[in-house]
């Protein structure tokens, strides 16, 4: 009889929770950009394919360098060299050697991606690609816990809400979950093929480069007892 007394009166203390979702949805322009470059040669011999290659991805560094781009990082995405054929005439035919180097530019100063581009067509580089923006990991940080105050007090005031609603007073934090989740918006996307800006030769156009936004959002899953 004790026992059954008892697990009534825990069942009872038990049920008395409320539980709500704090929500946070918010807009955060990324603070870091990055586009790949890159060029490529065939010629008869291999060493006049990568000879070729390096030559114009030294000056593209070169000229990067001299930009005074903040926070710039700049990373070898590949370097290959291989035999070029073709099947012609029921025969696979030797092309040359083709070279192939990749450059990647990382850059705070998103906007100034536009002359990276453009300097690369007027040296001759084949294309660019990878163009995309993001968050720093300091950003990103400051942004999760940004945007988890912002759902944690969402969660009170919808508890308070509820409690006022129901003639209960809402107390302390049983427990506590998060579901957290960044989604990507848009992104400006670079589809002007550098063929058609290397026929320009030195009149061609910078690109306008905007950073575009991100949504970062998360969910609080919270239990609060009730008084």
């Amino acid at each position: 009889m004790i026992f059954l007394l008892l697990s009534l009166l825990s069942s009872a203390h038990a049920s008395r929770v409320i539980s709500v979702q704090g929500r946070c949805e918010i807009k955060v322009v990324p603070d870091r950009g990055t586009v790949q470059i890159k060029t490529e040669k065939t010629a008869k011999d291999p060493a006049d394919a990568v000879n070729e290659v390096t030559k114009k991805i030294e000056a593209a560094k070169a000229r990067i360098q001299k930009m005074g781009l903040k926070d710039l990082e700049l990373r070898t995405t590949h370097f290959q060299v291989f035999e070029q054929r073709e099947w012609e005439n029921n025969k696979n035919v030797f092309k040359g050697h083709r070279a192939s180097f990749g450059l990647e530019v990382t850059t705070s100063d998103i906007q100034k991606l536009g002359h990276v581009m453009a300097d690369a067509a007027q040296l001759g580089l084949t294309g660019t690609e990878g163009f995309r923006t993001f968050l720093s990991l300091e950003k990103s940080q400051s942004e999760y816990l940004k945007c988890l105050d912002i759902a944690s007090q969402d969660a009170i005031k919808k508890a308070k809400q509820l409690g006022k609603s129901l003639n209960a007073e809402v107390g302390e934090v049983e427990s506590i979950s998060e579901s957290p989740m960044t989604v990507s918006g848009p992104q400006p996307i670079y589809a002007q093929a550098m063929d058609s800006m290397r026929s320009m030769e030195k009149s061609v156009a910078t690109p306008s480069i905007e950073a575009g936004e991100q949504t970062f959002a998360t969910t609080l899953h919270v239990n609060f007892k009730l008084r």
